[in-house]
């Protein structure tokens, strides 16, 4: 699960594609993610059952929101579900690269 997934977040103004690093130490899992648009730092981040793993990002752009992130995890792939606030939720994919 560890190391450098290439996501495509299926938006309303079409796919967006994202780099999500995922690392790990003794203290749990951490990552970056981001595109061209910016990066974010994630600390937050659980794993289950080295299956599913979840983390939220606090954002200001476009807006202020918290990004909820739920996927489920098969080999190099990831397949889940991006909730920004109340306001719209959508699916996502991933290959670990």
């Amino acid at each position: 699960m560890l190391g450098k997934w290439k996501l495509s977040v299926n938006t309303p103004f079409g796919d967006e594609i994202y780099i999500f690093d995922l690392f790990s130490d003794k203290e749990g899992y951490y990552g970056v993610i981001g595109n061209d648009k910016g990066f974010l730092k994630s600390t937050n981040i659980k794993v289950s059952d080295g299956k599913f793993i979840s983390w939220t990002e606090p954002t200001k752009t476009p807006i202020d929101a918290t990004i909820k992130f739920d996927a489920s995890v098969e080999g190099n792939l990831m397949v889940g579900t991006v909730k920004i606030d109340e306001y719209l939720t959508v699916g996502f994919e991933g290959v670990l690269e």
